[in-house]
């Protein structure tokens, strides 16, 4: 049977998309139906089940059979009651179109609302110091290990003598463990004695970093540690701890172990490497060994893995694709060691999602937030935090929001709360206080008030989502103590529960009380851990509806207790894990400071509909290729996913039609490339590739077009068409340079050029600067494009600042777009860029663009996108004069936390001259005119 996998396009059609923001489905995890039943009493048993995210965009419904037998049709939501004494099993399917699929694995009835998962502790020892220690379970995270569609756990065991950072002493092992929800064990992997144990040294991260449909697990590893099958990574006998516990010297590795096995797939250098001790803010190795980890999808459409290190001061994020067994090196962000707007922001916690629409996402790091491309994307400037949450918290504001606390508030410069516009780093609204704001929480708790509520440690109150304060009592957890740790959604209504110190409480807005729900510490002896943090093991939706479970530890670790909901919900929704905010809070719940998951939308009193997720899941048959043309070859590569291939095949074509296509070659299974070099220059052609699955069934990929070009060139100079700006100024003080003059960027990190070109045809072209470099150290720069960060290129010293240099280390290949495409190149040193003459372009016949993305047919809309300030950057007070674009309206003055501080009305002048007092820091000087906003960089010292 014929299946075809790709759509012929017309070309007005191309052209709807092309202007058109549409993102690629993400791939996500396969789960299946995860059917689960539990008693509520003698005569009722809820059960419920996972609508998916993909058939949730189909409008399934669902029919329920009891031991064979259907007793309900066509159910919306999913979560159903039984009214029966006994006790049977159930199944689910779903009908979609019509059409009745698969009935799921039965599933058996929970007698009560919580389960025991049987544990056997590992066995504790001696450190050197002579202490005596055993373990305890603490955090866990979940993934799909063995491929199955049901979730396995994996469980972190502290030893009791865990230490933070900031304390001395020799601690035992950090061991992780395979679970199955039975208590079977897969594998235990033993960190080994030089990786310290405590909440800041192991960041485990459990996904499916390859889309195999399997879960990997990553985290950080050394000298001594044992995989899943008792080999050992590196040296056995390697002992680097200190007299006071710490390990300060030695190799640090990455390690990618496998889900269902434990053992090692993988092992490189661990970066961000520790470098000098003193490099992170002490010299007794507290802050060096401060880790965070995540997932996030920085291409839009699959995960990469994200390893931090510090946020006290240095602060540095790598980002790697493990792909084909192997990790390679996406990006590194790296504030260094001097004067970096980003030193000193992060929080002992992250979050991660698309905070700015590109559909891929950004990393919440604290007080700043790091874009897909490994730049910057703002900062702004408050500090350290103990925790923070990424969510929809207003629903009538744009986009989503982070809440957080702030550890050094002190009542002027930095507030004890804010609220921020997660893409943008705008304030929305913030709460002075002094002191260390350690703790806070955001969910929809009172049903009186539209959008999530928020309250802090700062003794202030619980406040709306425009920060109005709605009584100065806060939720209360046992005791009468008050609660901002964790929440769960647990009853039948949207909004969420308060979890606190093994007690789910519930917000009364009547009369501003903390109603009790379930005492959890009354059954099975439930603890939590992480002393006052009183966390969960973990929080996530595992099994059932959408409702989430709560895994606990008892008080000796001989089990975990797993609770789930008994009530009944008439709310539509597909799990919480197949919505990718929610799902990548779960892979990052265990690190350092745990934080509750959130999703990426509002879900609350008065919501809109819940949004369709975009997202594809391993396993599902699909087959797409791409294609790009490299002077006088092409490269095709593929993506199969789901299909076992007996054959492949490539063919090509010179139009659209299938027939009389020729065959260029058949591919060996598993190999997913292949370099065209029987091409013609000028020529378009088309590829898709053909396979045969081990059933005989055909799959053809999409269809997929690109040419050989005419090579040719372009030069492009300041001030000219092409040339869209330059944080810092247009100098003519060094002579050699051609054209108006040279860019001279701010001596600053993240300063940069900008440029627009156009190209006919997807492919590789070569950029080259001319460049003149005076100082005695490299001026280096990342080359964005399209806002990824796609290489770097090298600036190194040319001696003196009237040397210019043309295809010296500094010539670098990029991937274009067919159209607008947009080049960055970002300084990596604080001393900026080298002084930059042109930019020379070469491939198929490149041209200008307009800087607003508009293509030009001449260079004559130069002077409608100019804005040029002089000089830049300025001291406090000091006049500086801008140039106008043509036709000018408005312009602002906005500061970086996106608050416009100057606005002035136009009249088509050309240029004015400010000497408005903005104390030192970055500012964007926005202008409107006819085109749209230009904008610039200013920077005050």
């Amino acid at each position: 049977m014929k299946k075809n996998y790709f759509l012929l396009l017309s070309i007005s059609t191309l052209l709807l998309l092309s202007s058109m923001s549409i993102h690629a489905q993400r791939y996500m995890e396969k789960l299946n139906r995860g059917a689960h039943a539990v008693r509520v009493n003698s005569n009722e048993v809820l059960i419920s089940w996972r609508i998916l995210g993909p058939e949730y965009t189909d409008g399934a419904t669902y029919n329920l059979y009891k031991s064979g037998t259907l007793i309900a049709s066509n159910l919306s939501v999913s979560n159903y009651i039984d009214n029966t004494t006994l006790n049977s099993n159930y199944t689910v399917s779903a009908v979609i179109n019509g059409t009745e699929g698969t009935q799921s694995a039965s599933t058996n009835i929970w007698t009560n609302f919580y389960n025991t998962i049987p544990l056997s502790p590992p066995t504790g020892g001696t450190t050197p110091d002579g202490v005596d220690y055993t373990y305890a379970a603490n955090d866990a995270s979940v993934g799909d290990l063995d491929g199955d569609g049901d979730y396995e756990i994996v469980l972190k065991w502290s030893p009791s003598n865990a230490k933070d950072n900031a304390h001395s002493g020799h601690t035992g092992n950090t061991i992780l463990e395979g679970l199955e929800f039975d208590g079977t064990s897969l594998w235990r992997i033993d960190l080994g004695i030089n990786i310290r144990s405590g909440a800041h040294y192991t960041q485990f991260m459990v996904y499916d970093l390859d889309g195999d449909g399997k879960a990997e697990v990553a985290c950080k590893t050394a000298d001594g540690t044992k995989d899943g099958n008792n080999n050992i990574i590196g040296s056995a006998a390697a002992d680097y701890r200190n007299s006071a516990g710490y390990v300060l010297s030695g190799p640090e590795f990455l390690t990618v172990f496998n889900g269902e096995t434990g053992a090692a797939l993988t092992t490189i250098n661990y970066t961000p490497a520790r470098g000098n001790v003193s490099d992170w803010g002490d010299n007794y190795g507290n802050r060096v060994d401060r880790f965070l980890a995540c997932i996030a999808y920085l291409d839009g459409t699959e995960p990469s893995l994200v390893m931090c290190r510090g946020y006290y001061t240095r602060t540095v994020l790598v980002a790697y694709d493990y792909r084909n067994g192997q990790l390679t090196q996406r990006w590194n962000f790296d504030t260094g060691n001097g004067s970096h707007p980003y030193r000193g922001q992060g929080n002992h916690n992250l979050a991660v999602g698309d905070v700015d629409g590109d559909g891929k996402d950004e990393i919440m790091y604290g007080a700043c937030a790091i874009d897909d491309d490994g730049t910057g994307l703002y900062t702004t400037g408050y500090g350290h935090g103990d925790a923070g949450h990424l969510t929809d918290i207003d629903p009538d504001s744009p986009g989503l929001e982070y809440y957080m606390p702030h550890e050094t508030a002190n009542g002027s410069t930095r507030p004890g709360m804010s609220i921020r516009n997660a893409g943008t780093g705008s304030i929305l609204w913030e709460v002075p206080a002094n002191g260390d704001i350690g703790r806070g929480l955001t969910m929809d708790a009172d049903i009186n008030h539209r959008g999530y509520e928020v309250w802090s440690s700062d003794g202030s109150g619980l406040h709306d989502k425009d920060g109005n304060v709605i009584t100065t009592t806060i939720p209360k957890n046992t005791g009468g103590g008050n609660s901002y740790n964790f929440c769960v959604w647990w009853d039948g209504d949207v909004q969420r529960e308060i979890l606190d110190r093994t007690v789910i409480n519930k917000w009364n807005p009547s009369n501003y009380g903390s109603d009790r729900l379930v005492s959890l510490y009354n059954i099975e002896s439930a603890s939590s851990n992480n002393g006052t943090k009183s966390t969960p093991t973990l929080v996530a939706d595992v099994m059932g509806d959408w409702r989430e479970e709560i895994l606990m530890r008892n008080a000796d670790s001989s089990k975990l207790v797993i609770f789930t909901t008994n009530k009944v919900t008439n709310q539509r929704m597909y799990t919480l894990m197949h919505d990718p905010v929610y799902r990548l809070s779960i892979a990052w719940q265990n690190v350092a400071y745990n934080q509750p998951p959130h999703l990426g939308f509002y879900f609350g009193g008065g919501m809109d509909t819940p949004p369709n997720p975009n997202i594809k899941m391993n396993g599902e048959k699909s087959l797409s290729a791409n294609a790009f043309a490299n002077n006088n070859e092409i490269d095709i590569d593929w993506k199969v996913s789901g299909i076992e291939i007996q054959q492949q095949e490539l063919m090509r074509n010179t139009s659209l039609d299938t027939e009389g296509s020729i065959s260029l070659a058949n591919i060996t299974p598993g190999t997913t490339t292949y370099k065209d070099n029987t091409v013609s220059t000028g020529t378009t052609y088309y590829y898709w590739v053909k396979i045969t699955d081990t059933q005989g069934e055909l799959y053809n990929s999409n269809i997929t077009s690109t040419a050989i070009f005419p090579f040719s060139s372009i030069v492009i100079q300041e001030n000219e068409a092409g040339f869209c700006g330059v944080d810092g100024t247009i100098d003519t003080n060094n002579e050699g340079y051609t054209g108006a003059g040279f860019a001279n960027t701010s001596n600053t990190f993240g300063s940069g050029i900008d440029w627009s070109v156009s190209v006919p045809s997807s492919g590789t072209y070569v950029l080259k600067w001319r460049y003149a470099n005076g100082g005695t150290s490299d001026r280096n720069g990342n080359v964005i494009v399209n806002g990824t960060n796609v290489t770097s290129a090298p600036f190194p010293s040319t001696g003196n600042w009237t040397t210019w240099e043309l295809n010296n280390n500094s010539t670098v290949s990029v991937n274009l777009s067919q159209g607008v495409n947009k080049i960055r190149l970002v300084a990596t040193s604080p001393d900026g860029l080298g002084n930059i003459d042109q930019l020379e372009i070469e491939g198929g016949t490149p041209s200008v663009a307009g800087c607003n993305g508009e293509m030009l047919s001449t260079p004559s809309l130069t002077e409608i996108s100019k804005l040029f300030i002089t000089p830049n950057p300025i001291r406090a007070g000091e006049i500086f004069k801008v140039s106008l674009p043509k036709n000018a309206k408005q312009m602002s003055i906005v500061n970086m936390q996106g608050q416009v501080i100057y606005q002035k009305a136009l009249y088509g002048q050309a240029a004015m001259e400010l000497n408005h007092m903005l104390p030192p820091g970055i500012y964007i000087i926005n202008v409107k005119n006819e085109v749209g906003n230009v904008q610039a960089k200013l920077f005050v010292r």
